[in-house]
């Protein structure tokens, strides 16, 4: 390769660079960079509620399933903001796939000696999941009908016999 082809493709590179460069910049100031990996569920018990829609998956082109909450409201806390579920995930602040990578991170092996106190359950409706804590349980449908729906609900298990 000669000196002049070399210097041209180091040039159209370097120029290619910058114009990520500036995209990144553009993209970052208009969704502030937040930390998400810190962040915490806050549930809000409120019984006899039931289930409420947070986003319907018509809202955005982010999510091909419904969000909801069960028996309570979410809360979203950030480096100590709190935010509310809704504006959370419409804002950019935080996306399901966050929440769930979280819910795996934090899932206990199976103890065949001390069965049962997992805190989580695949069910057997073609590979639902659920995740369980002290003050809530989330739920992530993958149902043979199709059903792909996420909820956060009231700490009890086998939610997805509450809700569906």
């Amino acid at each position: 390769m000669n000196k002049k082809v070399f210097m041209r493709l180091l040039v159209i590179f370097i120029i290619i660079g910058i114009v990520i460069g500036i995209c990144y910049l553009i993209n970052t100031s208009k969704n502030e960079l937040i930390d998400n990996s810190t962040f915490e569920i806050k549930f809000n018990y409120e019984p006899g509620t039931k289930v409420t829609k947070v986003l319907d998956k018509n809202e955005t082109d982010k999510y091909d399933y419904n969000i909801y909450t069960y028996e309570g409201s979410v809360d979203i806390v950030i480096n100590g903001e709190i935010i509310p579920f809704r504006e959370a995930l419409l804002g950019n602040k935080i996306t399901i796939d966050e929440i769930l990578e979280k819910a795996e991170k934090n899932k206990t092996p199976i103890d065949s000696s001390n069965p049962g106190k997992e805190n989580w359950a695949m069910c057997k409706d073609g590979g639902s999941m659920e995740y369980y804590y002290d003050d809530y349980t989330i739920l992530k449908c993958q149902k043979l009908d199709g059903n792909r729906d996420f909820y956060i609900g009231s700490p009890i298990r086998l939610l997805l016999d509450q809700v569906l």
